[in-house]
């Protein structure tokens, strides 16, 4: 039988595999188990790529993401799909998803293998250690906001709280991994890989807010004279860092946090609508509520003690 091999698989995205006969996941990072199903591996692959001509490979799968799109740049087109034509212009820096895509299929050629690329956006998912993803950031500012005892305020822009977003669940990612490596049309195309369902934060949300017990500021976009209401300032220690000894995974989750991640997810001023048609005219009928992953993330984080759990 067949086996998989999944590389970066502490990532957010990684570290979900399905069930195969054989899997090895490889990662550089030792900061967490896997089932006894699962053979992992700790090494750099910058170091051990020479040995891939020992492999009999099938299919790669390479994971970039909506960034293609320029979505980190400004507004792009809407909705986005994967015949528009990538931005390469002398104005426009580097894509790394380019070159890896390139990269790919000029190894792929080569070697006789089948490729297929995969362009996820704002993915949801819980990784141990991971902080550097939307569900354990939102959390840990709506737990701050519980322990400060005020009302919860959308930290990026109005614009974008009443816009649109397309999101990932690394769940449905990982699904969409085993249908991408096993279908055989799919073979050498990319594709979007996100819910299927486009969300506003308007309707998030309220329900992140009934989610940790807080309710929603009436006037949170209100501009105070010589400020600008789209910036959250947040304090370098906030009062949950000093909480006791038993909660310094919450502590260490705070100092590791990207809040500016998360400013610039939620500061954009501009619709992100992520077009899933070529997926499903080849079969793939795979769908997650957003709303439903996000608060799936939020019951992991307290069960791994990262958040405290709601009363």
């Amino acid at each position: 039988m067949p086996s998989v091999i999944v590389t970066g698989a502490t990532g957010i995205l990684g570290r979900n595999p399905q069930k195969w006969p054989t899997m090895h996941a490889l990662s550089r990072s030792t900061k967490e188990d896997y089932p006894s199903s699962v053979i992992h591996n700790h090494i750099d692959l910058t170091s051990a790529l020479k040995f891939t001509g020992a492999l009999s490979l099938k299919r790669v799968i390479l994971v970039t993401g909506a960034k293609l799109y320029g979505v980190h740049l400004g507004a792009p087109k809407n909705s986005m799909c994967e015949s528009d034509p990538w931005l390469i212009a002398p104005h426009r820096l580097p894509n790394p998803y380019y070159r890896q895509q390139d990269t790919l299929h000029n190894f792929c050629a080569r070697h006789s293998i089948s490729w297929v690329v995969t362009y996820p956006n704002d993915v949801i998912g819980f990784a141990e250690g991971n902080f550097i993803n939307l569900g354990t950031t939102l959390g840990l500012y709506a737990a701050m906001t519980k322990e400060l005892g005020t009302e919860l305020v959308f930290p990026g822009s109005e614009r974008f709280y009443v816009g649109f977003d397309s999101f990932t669940c690394s769940k449905l990612h990982a699904r969409f991994c085993v249908w991408a490596a096993l279908e055989p049309r799919a073979a050498g195309q990319a594709f979007n890989a996100v819910n299927g369902d486009v969300e506003s934060w308007q309707t998030l949300w309220p329900k992140l807010a009934k989610r940790f017990g807080l309710r929603v500021k009436s006037d949170q976009f209100a501009k105070p004279p010589g400020k600008d209401g789209a910036v959250m300032e947040l304090v370098e220690k906030p009062p949950v860092a000093d909480m006791a000894a038993e909660r310094r995974r919450s502590r260490d989750a705070l100092e590791k946090a990207t809040w500016g991640f998360l400013g610039f997810v939620l500061g954009r001023n501009y619709d992100l609508v992520i077009d899933m048609s070529k997926a499903r005219k080849l079969g793939w009928i795979g769908y997650v509520d957003t709303w439903d992953a996000l608060s799936e993330v939020f019951g992991e984080l307290q069960e791994a003690k990262v958040l405290a759990k709601t009363q």
